[in-house]
């Protein structure tokens, strides 16, 4: 550790376990009365900062400059970034293109586009308030510690979070950077259900395996096959969805653009999904197969376009569903 990086600074927050690489470095520049461009052109020197997703894209190379400087533990700094939820999350950490279950920021320069920062109106309602960094995953929806929903917006404006613009008043906390309104707030309680099924996910993806209806599952294969199951909720032209076996009342509340993937969804339409999939969870795989199966769903609509592995767990249910094609033998015998 850097004793001179740590001596160079009047106010050294200590990063927070679960917190974001970038909610850190908003509140190492406030706390040091700097402005967030400022102190990462201190830090990062000629590496980029807030022109890209620090959270995505900031390698090993540039953590070791960051520890370096400002004198915090390596070892923390390589949990406050995406990547280290790779073999948990998504099987694969890379630079580039999209990732499983991240949610995009949409970074043009320095603005922010998309609404890939989520957090918790009362989480920040503490002092010192900071952001978690398992609120950028788009299985994400509540805080388990308040049990309310989270937000992917300025309640006021509808603007998407822009951290390294946002100032932090002593007494109202976090401010929007678009209507200076304080995003701290009373947050709006979620189901018990709901709270307890991300739970488990949260459980997944600390401890990385987790008991998953019956069995004991690895994290990559039970966030693999949610995947999988989004893709089936909304109804096609060529297949119905897994909204399609919800009660009526939760089949009317269904939002338009449930055929986008689940990365580029707001927080309310990935509620709807998730919620989807917990309630088709139940029983499984016996009650699933059996209402699947009524209702004349395929395995083709889980799929996508092409035929992939699934995880065991939900292959086991969905080879149930394969469409029997007429005449094959007789196909297989004119070859």
């Amino acid at each position: 550790m850097n004793q001179v990086g740590r001596s160079y600074w009047l106010a050294h927050p200590h990063i927070h376990p679960g917190e974001a690489l970038s909610s850190w470095l908003h509140r190492f520049a406030q706390a040091n009365g700097m402005a967030d461009h400022t102190f990462c052109r201190h830090v990062l020197g000629g590496r980029a900062g807030w022109n890209r997703d620090l959270d995505r894209f900031t390698d090993d190379a540039l953590l070791e400059l960051v520890a370096s400087i400002t004198g915090e533990s390596l070892d923390r700094l390589r949990l406050s970034v995406l990547s280290a939820a790779e073999g948990v999350v998504f099987p694969k950490y890379r630079m580039r293109g999209e990732l499983q279950w991240v949610l995009p920021q949409g970074i043009r320069a320095r603005k922010r586009t998309a609404f890939g920062q989520q957090y918790c109106p009362e989480c920040l309602r503490k002092v010192g308030p900071w952001l978690q960094l398992a609120w950028r995953f788009g299985w994400a929806t509540v805080c388990t510690r308040h049990h309310v929903w989270l937000r992917d917006c300025c309640s006021s404006c509808g603007n998407p979070i822009t951290l390294h613009r946002v100032s932090s008043h002593p007494l109202r906390g976090l401010l929007c950077s678009h209507c200076g309104r304080a995003l701290a707030a009373v947050g709006q309680p979620a189901p018990r259900a709901v709270v307890s099924f991300q739970r488990i996910l949260e459980h997944a993806c600390t401890k990385g395996v987790v008991h998953w209806y019956g069995n004991v599952e690895s994290s990559i294969d039970v966030f693999d096959g949610l995947r999988a199951m989004a893709r089936g909720v909304p109804t096609t032209r060529r297949d119905v969805g897994l909204v399609d076996l919800m009660p009526s009342h939760i089949y009317r509340a269904r939002p338009t653009n449930l055929g986008m993937g689940i990365e580029h969804c707001r927080a309310f339409e990935r509620r709807y999904i998730l919620d989807v999939i917990r309630r088709s969870l139940i029983g499984w795989p016996d009650k699933f197969v059996q209402a699947s199966s009524s209702a004349g769903m395929y395995r083709r609509h889980f799929d996508g376009r092409t035929r992939v592995s699934h995880p065991v767990w939900l292959e086991s249910a969905l080879v149930k569903l394969e469409r029997p094609v007429a005449n094959l033998g007789l196909r297989w015998a004119n070859r």
